[in-house]
């Protein structure tokens, strides 16, 4: 009895142990999206729509995992967290980038991926096994499939599957939403054409195939979460 009471109690404290961490990690990724004018629900709506993707990739046979999925869940809001060390004359500006601006933008990738690994660096074991993702997502969610995307040119399965997948839905947030240098939304059905077009380029074909069967869901994540 003794044994079965204790066991029970470590098991609520690890639950307890992974909320605060879980609602931790949220708050400083949130604290640092609050710098520029993608605030509101972006990162619930991340956590959903990769979420859902993953889902329906699962379906169609891919090996993912109940592990994979809780990671990509607490691991999707870290994605931007580089920004925070973006100057605000660049994050905020309300145009088009010039060039040299464009390629200190692109650095963010890079700032979030050793962010996170500094934080790696304190922690050991399963308590920081979802970070080893939110590193693959920070480092990764601006590569493109035919391996023209930054910081690392990687192409095709090279690229983490967790960052393939936040790389489609963060471009759909980018568009459903307007953004401060594009003050208008762009329609769903647009959106599911441009992915379509960008299918095999920018995105990987088997997340896009995903994505097609589910596209409804995204729009219903997206109003669910409104900004």
């Amino acid at each position: 009895y003794y044994h079965n009471e204790l066991e029970q109690t470590v098991q609520e404290r690890t639950r307890e142990l992974e909320v605060v961490t879980d609602t931790t990690v949220f708050l400083l990724a949130k604290l640092a999206q609050s710098r520029d004018d993608e605030t509101g629900h972006h990162l619930e709506r991340m956590r959903y729509y990769a979420v859902a993707l993953a889902k329906a990739m699962k379906e169609r046979g891919a090996r993912i995992g109940d592990e994979f999925l809780t990671s990509l869940y607490r691991s999707s809001p870290l994605h931007d967290i580089g920004k925070v060390g973006i100057p605000d004359a660049i994050l905020l500006k309300p145009a088009s980038l010039t060039a040299e601006e464009f390629g200190i933008m692109k650095t963010h990738a890079a700032l979030g991926a050793e962010c996170i690994t500094e934080a790696l660096n304190l922690v050991h074991g399963e308590a920081g096994s979802f970070l080893h993702m939110g590193y693959d997502v920070c480092r990764h969610h601006h590569e493109n499939f035919d391996g023209s995307g930054y910081p690392d040119g990687q192409r095709g399965d090279g690229i983490p599957l967790a960052a393939r997948i936040i790389t489609v839905a963060d471009f759909y947030d980018a568009l459903f939403f307007p953004r401060i240098y594009r003050p208008t939304s762009v329609p769903h059905d647009e959106i599911v054409q441009t992915i379509t077009d960008l299918n095999g380029r920018k995105f990987d074909p088997v997340v896009v195939e995903a994505f097609l069967a589910i596209a409804q869901e995204f729009r219903d994540i997206a109003n669910r979460f409104v900004d």
